[in-house]
């Protein structure tokens, strides 16, 4: 019955994926194709019907081929999922809509073209954001292509040289931009983007259109402002995307770092040693990220509440013991084993019942892996002279599926396990670190996961690197006679 049903549901996946491939991206790319027709030419022509019909035909069908050969490669190159492929149509949506109706009523020439490019790569990634690039760009070819055709006697293509610059001011903005960048920095790298473009049009208008100096500069200068606006409105839009597709984004993982969390504050007050052991997990497994080339704000966010199921019985945590009293003295070994190894169940449970992404919860699962117990493990093959299932002493799982819930396993047992030695011991702690690292990877905490070799070498170095930083020391200032 199982491998009947495995069967039927495989079939089904299979049917979804079709469904997706051969009717959502055809529906998707008409639908928005005939949205950018409707509001190009209700905005660029003079709305005699016997004018706009057929130039609204002739754009709605080449621009829908256009998207589907956009969408359906991004879903075959970029492994883009259908969530991103909708933001990207909307934000698509919105940069030519605006962009068409500000070209028309107001002195902006593309205006907000880079709006797409900065929107995308703060909310999706930079490789779906150079995707929103070339979707706009064959857009607005597509676009300025019909309209010389249609609407002028006269065919003008000088657009196509401020197209380049925003093209081009467009990919300097990706390229600038960083996960770890707060909204300030954003700006920062709108502006320069801006001035990049005022220079460029000033250049362009003056030796390519002859241009009068003040009309060129005049030009350059709507050029920059509408940069300005672009930072603006991604800021205010960025969080809006956010929250209706439910996406989590760099920026988002800025406001789980603050101790202004609530939850982040209840454990402080619940589990001070766990909160203490969080941070030091965090400040390492921060480096490590970086050091690989993960999302450093993910990879904090996610050590700072990987412990947080510690919070419903911290007193069985030796980090929070400060009366020399072990609750475990009194109970049976199996009993305390139930009890540490529930704390990531129960840590999962918590962020999810406070919708915190879903990074941040499998982090919170997975750190321990299936890894086993090996204090009470050992202690109770002492007492039963070996005859003990191991399996019975381990943490239920499931292992790290990304590599940041590796790196907070790691810098996890590092960190707990330095606290027993001494720190400005080298060499001790290279061994302490290749150790834990060796015996995660030979009990296959690692093969869930596409952490390599290399980047675990990388974080060995790492957190030897951190730890001795840590065992700094002080100078000894002299009483006073």
């Amino acid at each position: 019955m199982k491998k009947s049903n495995n069967k039927i549901e495989q079939k089904n996946e299979k049917k979804q994926r079709k469904l997706d491939e051969f009717v959502y991206f055809p529906l998707y790319s008409a639908l928005m194709a005939g949205v950018i027709s409707v509001v190009f030419f209700c905005t660029c022509f003079s709305g005699e019907f016997k004018f706009v019909g057929m130039p609204v035909f002739v754009t709605w069908i080449a621009l829908t081929c256009l998207f589907l050969i956009v969408f359906c490669c991004s879903r075959i190159f970029v492994q883009t999922t259908n969530k991103s492929i909708t933001v990207l149509g909307m934000v698509c949506l919105i940069t030519v809509g605006l962009s068409v109706i500000l070209m028309r009523y107001a002195r902006f020439t593309l205006a907000i073209f880079t709006l797409s490019s900065l929107l995308v790569v703060l909310i999706l990634s930079k490789k779906e954001a150079f995707i929103s690039v070339f979707l706009n760009t064959i857009v607005f070819l597509a676009l300025i292509y019909i309209y010389n055709t249609y609407a002028l006697e006269i065919p003008d293509y000088t657009m196509l040289l401020p197209l380049a610059i925003k093209a081009i001011a467009s990919i300097l903005l990706i390229i600038l931009y960083k996960p770890t960048f707060n909204r300030l920095k954003v700006i920062a790298i709108s502006l320069l983007s801006g001035l990049f473009t005022l220079v460029l049009a000033l250049f362009i208008n003056i030796f390519a259109f002859k241009f009068g100096f003040i009309d060129a500069l005049m030009d350059a200068v709507w050029m920059f402002v509408a940069e300005v606006g672009v930072a603006i409105l991604s800021l205010i839009l960025s969080p809006i995307f956010e929250w209706v597709f439910r996406l989590e984004t760099s920026m988002q993982f800025l406001e789980y770092i603050s101790f202004d969390q609530p939850l982040l504050k209840e454990l402080a007050e619940k589990a001070p040693g766990t909160f203490n052991h969080s941070i030091q997990v965090g400040n390492l497994a921060e480096r490590c990220a970086y050091a690989i080339g993960e999302n450093v704000n993910v990879a904090k966010a996610a050590a700072y509440f990987h412990d947080i199921g510690k919070m419903q019985s911290p007193e069985f945590f030796t980090e929070n013991q400060t009366d020399n009293y072990n609750p475990h003295d009194d109970l049976i070994f199996e009993t305390s084993v139930k009890i540490i190894t529930r704390h990531t169940e129960l840590g999962y449970e918590t962020l999810l019942k406070h919708k915190f992404p879903r990074i941040i919860c499998n982090v919170a699962h997975e750190h321990h892996g299936d890894s086993s117990l090996n204090y009470f493990y050992i202690k109770a093959q002492n007492i039963t002279e070996g005859d003990v299932d191991s399996s019975d002493y381990c943490y239920p799982g499931p292992r790290p599926t990304t590599r940041i819930s590796a790196i907070i396993m790691i810098a996890d047992s590092v960190e707990a396990a330095s606290r027993s030695m001494n720190m400005s011991d080298r060499k001790g702690l290279i061994n302490l670190v290749d150790n834990i690292i060796k015996e995660k990877r030979e009990s296959g905490q690692f093969d869930d996961c596409d952490i390599t070799m290399k980047q675990l070498a990388i974080i060995r170095d790492t957190l030897v690197e951190s730890l001795v930083g840590i065992a700094h020391t002080r100078i000894s200032y002299p009483t006073r006679k």
